[in-house]
């Protein structure tokens, strides 16, 4: 028998082939699925989303802020003519200086009640937590000190509620606030301190010049007697004459701040800074800052220092916090030098997030190799199964039919006679390109009306052909001619095979 060279296991092998292919296929699918999602910014590490948050809060941020000092420095410009005249008109009426209300009770008193209700008037109009006007005079200039003691008067918020307004007098005469309905506070005093009081000799210093390069906005310092921190807007007060009359402006409270610049967010846990600083310090205890709006609000307790640099993020840390976030510079008046804004989160809650983003990247790997495993088996248990169950079948009626005619040639081998199947084999050559031919559809299995009608010949043009054929070959009959062509055929293939 012919010896055949088949696999021992060739439906296992193909089946393992394809499923591989299969997998390869759904992997670039799901690699080019992740790079649409990279491209179109659907999936980004933690440190993008981290930015890209807090680089959406710091540009409302800086909008609020530059909106807000912008307002007050207008209205601060406004208060500061306002006063001027006000003052104007009463030296004006009493036919009097400004350097006359010295240790005149009558003439300051007069003046305090001609200012209070414009004070508080525009105190609930603008966003702020106090105004205030100091005057560059005194009413007792005998006292010890003096000549660091100012009159004039303070006004704060008692409460930010649209729908409550109630005042008190933090620096003023008690007497004038309690006939307008005004307690004075609790830490009350009728003059100011210009030792105390912040940047005074600056703004003084400013005094004469157009308005609108005059004012400035004071460090944030904590008001004498009390645990509340303020950064004041301040502009000098010019008479007409180019008398310097004073210092007003408007307070605006640590808390006011945290409340009024409270930023909607998503992420809860957030904290907003403005202060002085550098590009690597920032001075927390001189600034101020907020949360959201969820209430959230944990102030770092000390300086804070900046460092490193990650897709736009930095770290941020002081003695006993640590944060990522962004920082921004923003100019707010002639006068100042560039204040610092930062937005950050703490680095506990960088931390977790990007280890949920890791358990996610990982989970979402995971389903997707599952979704490709799946999808393979799913398909190889539809599709190729059934296919392979044919290949097999058709393998095997293959191999059953090669070996029933390896077995009749076998068989038939013992027929014929050696020397007539030689000298069948040897006449093969002679025959001429028709017979070959002919002999040709006898070995497919052609009978004779089929021979006719394929080559287009006659009956008797064919019977001349066949005596030829039977003649050269050494045979006497088709039934014969086709047995040895058969065993040639035969024996033709297994020489092929064994090659």
């Amino acid at each position: 028998m012919d010896k055949i060279s088949v696999s021992r296991h060739p439906a296992r092998t193909l089946r393992s082939k394809l499923f591989c292919y299969m997998f390869i296929l759904a992997a670039l699918l799901i690699l080019a699925l992740l790079m649409g999602l990279v491209l179109f910014g659907q999936y980004e590490s933690t440190a993008k989303k981290t930015f890209s948050t807090l680089d959406v809060q710091m540009e409302v941020f800086e909008k609020d802020i530059h909106s807000h000092f912008d307002s007050l420095a207008a209205a601060g410009i406004q208060l500061s003519e306002e006063t001027s005249y006000i003052i104007d008109e009463y030296l004006s009426r009493s036919g009097s200086k400004f350097s006359n209300l010295e240790d005149n009770q009558t003439a300051i008193v007069s003046v305090q009640e001609a200012l209070i209700e414009p004070l508080r008037h525009t105190m609930f109009l603008e966003d702020c937590s106090g105004v205030f006007m100091l005057l560059d005079t005194t009413i007792n200039s005998s006292l010890e000190n003096s000549e660091k003691s100012r009159a004039g008067i303070w006004l704060q918020e008692n409460g930010y509620e649209q729908d409550y307004q109630d005042v008190l007098m933090y620096r003023g005469l008690s007497n004038i606030a309690r006939s307008h309905g005004i307690m004075p506070h609790r830490k009350w005093h009728m003059e100011f301190r210009t030792d105390i009081f912040p940047d005074y000799e600056k703004i003084k210093s400013l005094a004469g010049r157009n308005l609108v390069d005059a004012y400035c906005f004071t460090e944030v310092v904590l008001l004498p007697g009390t645990s509340e921190k303020v950064m004041l807007l301040a502009l000098p007060v010019t008479g007409s004459d180019g008398t310097f009359y004073g210092i007003c402006g408007f307070e605006i409270s640590a808390s006011y701040f945290q409340s009024f610049h409270a930023q909607p967010a998503k992420t809860e846990r957030l904290t907003y800074i403005f202060a002085p600083g550098t590009e690597k310090d920032i001075y927390v205890p001189k600034g101020l800052s907020c949360g959201t709006t969820s209430g959230y609000h944990q102030p770092p307790s000390s300086a804070l220092e900046i460092s490193g640099d990650d897709n736009g993020l930095v770290s941020i840390h002081g003695e006993n916090d640590m944060y990522v976030g962004i920082v921004n510079t923003i100019s707010i008046s002639p006068n100042n030098d560039d204040y610092i804004l930062s937005v950050m989160i703490e680095n506990s809650d960088y931390r977790n997030a990007a280890g949920k983003n890791t358990v996610h990247n990982v989970i979402l790997a995971a389903l997707l190799i599952f979704f490709a495993v799946t999808c393979c088996l799913l398909f190889s248990k539809r599709f190729l199964v059934p296919v392979l169950r044919e290949l097999d079948s058709l393998r095997n009626q293959y191999e059953s039919a090669r070996t029933e005619i390896s077995r009749l040639a076998y068989s038939r081998k013992k027929e014929i006679d050696p020397d007539n199947y030689q000298q069948f084999l040897a006449g093969i050559p002679s025959l001429t390109p028709t017979e070959r031919r002919i002999f040709g559809y006898y070995l497919d299995g052609k009978t004779v009306k089929e021979v006719i009608d394929i080559a287009s010949i006659k009956e008797s043009t064919l019977r001349y052909h066949n005596q030829n054929i039977y003649s050269k070959l050494g045979v006497n009959s088709l039934k014969q001619l086709v047995l040895y062509g058969t065993v040639m055929r035969q024996q033709e293939e297994s020489n092929k095979n064994n090659q």
